[in-house]
């Protein structure tokens, strides 16, 4: 039987987190200008203002149960979800037992979006929605020398392991700066990427800590420089693995 590749069904899934996105902004918590709940809300308003026994003895109650519904909780149940992902774990179940071992054998990950559907996505089959920046940080005090601060690791019990870049936060000064960056994996173990930074290299600069798309990590655990200059300073910062689009 032919199973779905990965790219469809990640443009798939995709699609369906950016309807999770949609969805929640049409609908918001009840005090968004703008939203469906907060036009609920004002129904309900509406009817206190009306000081007649039988007006609210007839609509009151379904005024509140409507407000109470019109959020995006009743956004994810008309997204459907979990009947979603049950047609997705029969479809994989011969051959991989589930979507998520699916996902797992082929190093992929969603949006965790899908979980405020109902989906079941395990931590690391997630990517992180959001930038971690800092992960790390080094501040030159002179060539060679500076000082290491470590900055937020990617939370392990929600997210997998993401692309890094290390990113120039001053004007690199007159000698090229190389950074050998102690990076962390997913499995816990260690390796060193080095990162060559040019002399005269703008702020705000990105360099990819190892190759994109193939070399993902959670965390960086030390960094140490050969060259550079006094007041040079880099960070690294996790990136999106993607934008989802509808």
């Amino acid at each position: 039987m032919a199973e779905l590749a990965l790219s469809p069904l990640l443009t798939l899934l995709d699609s369906v987190a950016k309807q999770v996105e949609v969805c929640a902004g049409a609908f918001g918590t009840g005090s968004e200008a703008g939203t469906v709940s907060l036009g609920a809300a004002n129904n309900v308003a509406t009817l206190q203002a009306i000081a007649d026994v039988q007006v609210q003895a007839d609509l009151s109650a379904v005024v509140r149960q409507r407000a109470v519904l019109m959020t995006t909780t009743l956004a994810a149940l008309m997204l459907y979800g979990p009947p979603l992902q049950r047609a997705l774990d029969r479809h994989y179940g011969t051959t991989y037992g589930s979507l998520g071992r699916f996902l797992e054998a082929q190093d992929a990950r969603v949006h965790p979006a899908l979980r405020t559907i109902g989906f079941q996505i395990d931590p690391l089959r997630a990517f992180c929605p959001t930038v971690v920046d800092p992960v790390a940080t080094f501040v030159l005090s002179g060539p060679g020398a500076g000082t290491f601060t470590a900055g937020t690791a990617i939370d392990t019990t929600q997210y997998g392991k993401a692309r890094m870049v290390l990113e120039t936060e001053t004007l690199i000064g007159a000698s090229t700066l190389t950074v050998s960056c102690a990076m962390r994996k997913e499995n816990g173990t260690q390796e060193t990427k080095v990162v060559t930074v040019p002399s005269g290299t703008a702020s705000g600069t990105t360099f990819s800590i190892g190759s994109a798309g193939v070399d993902l990590y959670v965390a960086c655990v030390g960094l140490t420089v050969a060259g550079g200059t006094a007041a040079d300073a880099v960070t690294v910062k996790s990136q999106i693995e993607r934008v989802v689009a509808l």
